[in-house]
């Protein structure tokens, strides 16, 4: 039992830091897209951000699930 118990945990690190990074890497999109991200016209560009964050989400719980 103790052994499932620490193969959980180290899953449970991995997603940590699978998620910690993929906010990390997500940030550091929206840094370098700000500029673009702020000049008119924004609203198109609003809908394209959430659509690639939904997207960016979607893609990091998967990863967490089959890990």
């Amino acid at each position: 039992m103790f052994v499932q118990i620490a193969l959980g945990t180290g899953l449970l690190v991995v997603n940590v830091l699978i998620m910690a990074l993929a906010a990390f890497f997500l940030e550091v999109a929206f840094r370098r897209a700000h500029p673009w991200l702020v000049a008119p016209p924004q609203r198109p560009k609003l809908l394209l951000m959430l659509v690639g964050v939904c997207l960016w989400v979607l893609a990091v719980v998967t990863t967490g699930v089959w890990i």
